[in-house]
């Protein structure tokens, strides 16, 4: 039996994480979860909807952080430190330097990389005493530097979860009508802040016939003179850095009505998937964490994705890496870039250094 942790579970995006469990190979085997973390209400409702929806595995409800960690297998790291009030903070912050407020960027995610600093190393102290061996799987934001403090921390045992490059990848294959298995790619960059790039198809590149299915239009935010101009296809966060980005500093006051909601219908309906959590696009869990669990667990094939991982002076970036039962093996891939992009690639390290001397 299998024991997992997840921390943070008074966040009931975790229904969404338990519904991908039960689609997964993971549910086909009797394992323990352990929730800890967050309002413990709410954490009462998860545990509830968790024990109707895996019936043949252990649910439990941790009461302190070594309980919950001890002997455990696989961490999944998700708590939003400080909640919503924390993160209406970083937007008000970023909206006196009249900037995009983002949890994971800017002005906003460099606020909160501080504040959640003194929680991962009490993380980081414990996990050494009670399960050293333990895989950790990180989805805090910001993603990258929150990574970088567990490696600064003493645990090189965490990786960063981040659906965008290979959700990034499927919508350019069906962009082209193509099967996004038989088309091959690279990423470059960092977790937020990176690159698709070589599309080939049978060792083909299929860039222009990409460019061409565009019509002039945008790609999923990104307008095409953008695309064409730097000749690779950026994940959506980069139009954050383009003169013409449009934003809204008040997405924590949207996330807060959302849960409030969620928790209403919950309350009615404990054991049904709420209607308005089906507002919150939430690929993450389908597209990385899930996948990357049935890997290191060994109940799939070894799987090859992308990975936030840190390097030894505490810089994270995003890495092909091969996942396996217990395993990371890093994948050497090359990483030619125009001139272009490898400008973006200097500033987003030097804004990575930067932000770990703050």
């Amino acid at each position: 039996m299998s024991r997992i942790c997840i921390i943070g579970d008074g966040s009931f995006y975790t229904l969404e994480l338990l519904e991908n469990f039960k689609e997964s190979q993971i549910s086909s085997f009797t394992n323990s979860l352990i929730l800890y973390g967050g309002n413990s209400i709410h954490l009462q409702m998860v545990e509830y909807y968790a024990r109707n929806a895996l019936p043949n595995w252990l649910i439990q409800i941790a009461n302190d952080l070594d309980t919950a960690l001890s002997e455990a297998d696989i961490v999944l790291h998700q708590p939003r430190y400080g909640g919503a009030a924390s993160r209406a903070k970083g937007e008000q912050l970023a909206t006196r330097l009249d900037l995009p407020a983002d949890e994971t960027l800017g002005p906003s995610g460099l606020l909160t990389a501080i504040e959640i600093a003194p929680y991962i190393e009490n993380l980081c102290d414990v996990t050494r005493r009670v399960c050293p061996s333990a895989s950790i799987i990180n989805l805090t934001n910001p993603l990258n530097l929150s990574k970088s403090l567990f490696r600064l921390f003493g645990n090189s045992r965490t990786v960063g979860a981040c659906e965008l490059p290979e959700l990034r990848h499927k919508q350019i294959a069906a962009q082209l009508n193509v099967n996004y298995k038989f088309l091959d790619w690279n990423y470059s960059g960092f977790n937020q802040r990176g690159f698709i790039f070589d599309q080939r198809r049978e060792g083909k590149s299929v860039w222009n016939e990409f460019l061409d299915s565009l019509d002039q239009t945008t790609f999923s935010g990104v307008e095409f003179n953008t695309i064409e101009s730097i000749s690779v296809v950026p994940t959506k966060y980069f139009s954050l850095f383009c003169e013409s980005a449009k934003f809204h500093n008040d997405r924590s006051a949207y996330l807060s009505k959302l849960r409030e909601s969620v928790y209403q219908e919950l309350l009615e309906l404990p054991l049904s998937y709420p209607l308005s959590l089906k507002k919150r696009f939430m690929p993450w869990y389908k597209c990385a964490v899930v996948p990357i669990m049935e890997a290191l667990l060994g109940v799939s094939k070894s799987l090859i994705t992308t990975l936030n991982v840190s390097d030894t002076s505490g810089v994270t970036r995003k890495q092909f890496y091969t996942v396996g039962r217990d395993s990371l093996t890093p994948i050497c891939m090359p990483t030619i870039l125009q001139k272009s992009v490898s400008k973006w690639i200097k500033r987003f390290h030097v804004h990575e250094k930067c932000s770990l001397a703050t």
